[in-house]
C-alpha cells in the first residue's frame, strides 16, 4: 500500500526482529559461533540511525557484534520478542531521569503516578508487560479499539483499560489523575492520530515517548503550543543498548513476560 517506512528501494526482505541458529562464519572470524542458538540485536539506538531488516529470508548475513547468544531453553518466538521488549526498556530507562521513579507508592489504591499506554497492538502489550515489571506501584491505563486486547492488557498488569471507541480517554484519564493527566504515555502503534492523543493525555511537565513508525508522508496535526505551554518532554525512541538488553533477559528470567501469549499465528517459510 505505500504506508511502509523504510530506507531501501523496493523489492526487499523484511523482518526487523528474528533469532536463529547461526549455520557459518565468513572468514577472518574467529569467534566459536557455528551452532549457536542467538537474537539479532539492532545497532545501538544513540550510536547509530541504520534499522537493518531481512529476518523473513531463510539466511541472513550480519556482523558479530549485533548477535547476542540465548539460553537453550529460550524457544525461538520469545527470543525474537526479546528484541522489541529492549526496545521498551530502552525508552523508559531514557526517560527515568524526567517521568517517574520505579517506586511510586505503597500500593496501587494509593499511587500517584499514572501511565497511559496508548494503543492495543503487540507493542502496546509489551509496553504494559515491562511498565507493570518496572513500576509495580503506578496506575497502568492501556487504550485502545479492541475489547478481547484490551482484557488480554488487563491481564498483564495493566490497572484500567478505556476503549477509545465508546469512552471519552482524555476525561477518564484526568479523572483517574484528579484533573492533570497522566505523567508519561507511551505510543507504539505508529498511528498518527495515536501519538496526537498521547500529547493530549500527558500532564504539564509530562513525558511523552513515541515509539511507533508512521510511514511515509504521516504528518501530526497538533496545535504548536502544546510543547510550550504544557512543558512536555518528548522522546522519539528507536534501537536499544546493552544496559537495556540485560534488563530484558532479567525480566524474561524472572518471569515477568508472558511473550508466547501474544502469538497468534506461526507460518513456515514457504507460506
Amino acid at each position: 500500500k505505500g504506508n511502509m517506512q523504510a530506507e531501501q528501494a523496493f523489492p526487499f526482505v523484511p523482518g526487523d526482529a528474528w533469532a536463529g541458529e547461526v549455520a557459518k562464519v565468513g572468514q577472518g572470524i574467529t569467534t566459536q559461533l557455528p551452532g549457536k542458538r542467538v537474537i539479532f540485536v539492532q545497532p545501538d539506538g544513540d550510536e547509530s540511525d541504520t534499522h537493518l531488516i531481512g529476518g523473513l529470508a531463510e539466511y541472513v548475513a550480519v556482523v558479530p557484534s549485533l548477535l547476542y547468544e540465548i539460553p537453550a531453553t529460550m524457544p525461538f518466538e520469545d527470543a525474537a520478542m526479546l528484541s522489541s521488549v529492549a526496545e521498551i526498556v530502552y525508552a523508559l530507562q531514557r526517560s527515568a531521569t524526567y517521568a517517574l521513579p520505579y517506586s511510586s507508592a505503597s500500593s496501587v489504591e494509593h499511587a500517584t503516578h499514572i501511565i497511559a499506554i496508548v494503543g492495543d497492538n503487540v507493542t502496546s502489550l509489551l509496553a504494559v508487560q515491562v511498565a507493570h515489571a518496572l513500576y509495580p506501584t503506578s496506575l497502568l491505563v492501556m487504550i485502545g479499539f479492541q475489547e478481547k486486547r484490551l482484557q488480554l492488557g488487563k491481564s498483564m498488569g495493566a490497572t484500567h483499560t478505556i476503549n477509545i471507541g465508546r469512552e471519552d480517554a482524555l476525561g477518564l484519564v484526568r479523572a483517574l489523575s484528579r484533573g492533570k493527566g497522566a505523567d508519561m504515555t507511551f505510543e507504539g502503534t505508529g498511528d498518527a492520530q495515536a501519538a496526537v492523543e498521547a500529547m493530549l493525555l500527558v500532564r504539564r511537565g509530562g513525558t511523552v515517548l513515541l515509539l511507533g513508525n508512521a510511514g511515509a508522508n504521516a504528518l501530526l496535526s497538533v496545535e504548536g503550543d502544546i510543547f510550550v505551554r504544557n512543558n512536555l518532554t518528548i522522546y522519539g525512541c528507536s534501537g536499544t543498548d546493552s544496559n537495556a538488553w540485560i534488563m530484558a533477559e532479567q525480566l524474561y528470567a524472572l518471569k515477568q513476560l508472558n511473550l508466547s501469549a501474544l502469538i497468534s499465528h506461526r507460518f513456515t517459510l514457504d507460506e
